[in-house]
C-alpha cells in the first residue's frame, strides 16, 4: 500500500510491472487516494481547521493539498492555505506563486496578504511587510493568530515586524503518524495468471511432439484486505525520517489455491534543499500463500526530485534481491534506473499527467542456475489523474514492460528459443468521499484492471481482467 509516503510511486509501479512474471499478482490498486474535491466550497473545506504545528504534520498536510491542486486553482482560500504552509516549511519562492494567485482572486484575504509580505521579506524585499505592519498597527479586528504573526512580543523594535518567519518558530511536535484500512470485493477472470492452453508443442530429438494439456485460468470472486501504518519524525525542518509496515491479503472464494498475502516493512530518509529533494529508502517484503512458493524481496533505492514551476522531475535508482524459501536456484537480483516527469495536462490544468521510463536487468544469484539466464528489462507508462464530476476523481494508468532472456529458455520449447515477453496493463480507478455521520477520511472506490502478456513461448501468454469495489479509510 502506498500509504508509506512515496514508496508507491511510478517507480514502484514499474517494478511491479516487470516483476509480474515471477511474483503473485498484486491488488488492482493499493495506493490510497484522497477524496475528490474540485472548486468552491469543497476546496475551501480542504483548509485545515487546526493549523499544523509540527514539521511532520505540516508536510503531511502539504502533500494532501498538493494532490488537489489541479482542481482548486481558482479557490483563494485553498491557495492561501497551500502557500502559507509551504512558506512555513522553508520555501518562500514556491509559496509566493500560490499566495500571489490567491491575492489575484481575493485581494482582501488578510492571511494571504500577511504571508505574501513575509515571503517577500524572506526573499530580501521587506518593504511590503514594513508597510503592512504600519498600516495595520491600530486595527482591532485582527484575529489573535494573525496579530501574533505581525506583532509578537519579541518582535525586533528596529523593524517593527517579526525577526523570524513563522516557520522558524519552535514547533510543538516533530512526530506524526498516518494509517489506512481498506476492503475490496470483486471478480477476476484469471486469479493465477495462467495461460489458456489445450496442447503444447515440444521439440525433441525425434521431431516435434504435441503434448495435450489442460491449462485454464481460475476465475472467481475474491476479497482484498489491507492495512498500513506509518510513523514519521523530523529531526530538522528540512529532513524527515519515515518507517512503517503494510499487510495485504487476497482470498478467493472457491479458489483458495490462488490466495496470497504480503507483509512489508519500509523506511526512508529525505532532505529538502530549496527546489531539490533527495531520498534514500529500504524495504523488505515477505510474500507467500498457496499461489506460489514463499519468498523474501529486499529493496534499496535512492532518488532526486526537482521542482520546476508546476512540474516535478524525478530520477531514481533501485536494487532488489529475491530469496526463495525452497528453490534457491531462482534467487535473483534486479537493478534499474528510472526517470519520470509530472505536470498539469496542457489545456486541462485540473488533470495531472505523469510519464515514466525505466531500464534495468534481472540476474540469477548463481551462473546457469535459472532457465533463460539474466533478463533485460524495459518499461514505460503514463498516469492521468483528475476530477470526474463535482466530488469524484479518476486515475487512468497505462503500463508497458518488456523482458528478454539472454539464453534459450529450454531445449524442449521452440528449439531452445530465447524468451521474449511484453506485458500490457491498463487500469482505471474512481473514488469519492463517503459522508457517514461525519466520519472523515472514508471513501468509496471502484477499480478495473486489464492485463495482457504476449510472448514467443505460449506458456507465458495470458490475459486477465478484474473488477473490484469497496471502501478505504485513511487517518
Amino acid at each position: 500500500m502506498a500509504i508509506l509516503m512515496g514508496w508507491a510511486s511510478l517507480q514502484a509501479e514499474a517494478g511491479a510491472a516487470t516483476a509480474s512474471q515471477r511474483s503473485p499478482p498484486e491488488p488492482a490498486a493499493s495506493a490510497p487516494h484522497p477524496s475528490g474535491e474540485r472548486t468552491g466550497e469543497s476546496c475551501s473545506r480542504l483548509v485545515p481547521a487546526v493549523w499544523p504545528t509540527g514539521a511532520v504534520s505540516r508536510r503531511l498536510q502539504i502533500a494532501r493539498l498538493q494532490i488537489y491542486r489541479p482542481s482548486c486553482l481558482d479557490n483563494a482560500d485553498y491557495l492561501a492555505a497551500l502557500g502559507g504552509l509551504i512558506l512555513e516549511d522553508g520555501d518562500p519562492e514556491q509559496a509566493l506563486i500560490w499566495l500571489e494567485r490567491s491575492l489575484l482572486l481575493d485581494p482582501e484575504n488578510r492571511g494571504a496578504q500577511v504571508d505574501h509580505a513575509l515571503a517577500l521579506s524572506e526573499l530580501g524585499q521587506p518593504e511590503a511587510l514594513h508597510a503592512l505592519v504600519e498600516d495595520w498597527r491600530g486595527r482591532t479586528d485582527l484575529p489573535p493568530a494573525l496579530r501574533n504573526k505581525l506583532y509578537p512580543p519579541d518582535a525586533t523594535a528596529l523593524y517593527g515586524f517579526p525577526g523570524v518567519r513563522l516557520g522558524a518558530q519552535p514547533v510543538a511536535s516533530n512526530w506524526g503518524t498516518q494509517g489506512e484500512i481498506s476492503l475490496l470485493l470483486g471478480r477476476d477472470n484469471n486469479l493465477d495468471r495462467s495461460p489458456q492452453l489445450t496442447e503444447l508443442s515440444l521439440t525433441i530429438p525425434d521431431g516435434p511432439f504435441v503434448l495435450p494439456v489442460d491449462s485454464r485460468p481460475h476465475a472467481g470472486f475474491a476479497a482484498i484486505a489491507g492495512t498500513a501504518l506509518q510513523i514519521a519524525y523530523a529531526p530538522l525542518r528540512s529532513t524527515i525520517l519515515r518507517a512503517g509496515f503494510n499487510l495485504t491479503d487476497r482470498s478467493a472464494k472457491d479458489q483458495h489455491s490462488t490466495d496470497w498475502r504480503q507483509i512489508q516493512w519500509a523506511a526512508s530518509a529525505s532532505h529538502q534543499l530549496g527546489w531539490l529533494r533527495g531520498q534514500i529508502e529500504a524495504s523488505t517484503a515477505w510474500v507467500g500463500g498457496p499461489l506460489s512458493e514463499a519468498y523474501r524481496l529486499s529493496r534499496v533505492g535512492a532518488n532526486l526530485e526537482a521542482a520546476a514551476a508546476e512540474c516535478r522531475l524525478r530520477v531514481a535508482y533501485d536494487s532488489e534481491r529475491r530469496v526463495q524459501s525452497v528453490t534457491a536456484t531462482f534467487n535473483a537480483r534486479a537493478d534499474g534506473w528510472q526517470g519520470s516527469l509530472q505536470c498539469p495536462l496542457p489545456g486541462a490544468p485540473s488533470f495531472n499527467l505523469a510519464v515514466y521510463a525505466r531500464a534495468g536487468h534481472d540476474r540469477p544469484a548463481a551462473v546457469d542456475s535459472r532457465p533463460g539466464g539474466y533478463q533485460r528489462l524495459q518499461a514505460g507508462g503514463l498516469r492521468l489523474v483528475g476530477p470526474v464530476g463535482a466530488s469524484t476523481r479518476m486515475e487512468l494508468t497505462l503500463r508497458r514492460s518488456r523482458s528478454q532472456d539472454s539464453e534459450g529458455y529450454s531445449p524442449l520449447l521452440a528449439d531452445n528459443a530465447i524468451r521474449q515477453s511484453m506485458l500490457h496493463q491498463t487500469s482505471i480507478e474512481l473514488w469519492r468521499p463517503l459522508d457517514l455521520m461525519g466520519w472523515t477520511g472514508l471513501e468509496a472506490t471502484l477499480q478495473y484492471v486489464n492485463a495482457r502478456q504476449t510472448s514467443n513461448l505460449p506458456i507465458f501468454v495470458y490475459r486477465a481482467e478484474s473488477w473490484y469495489g469497496g471502501v478505504r479509510w485513511a487517518w
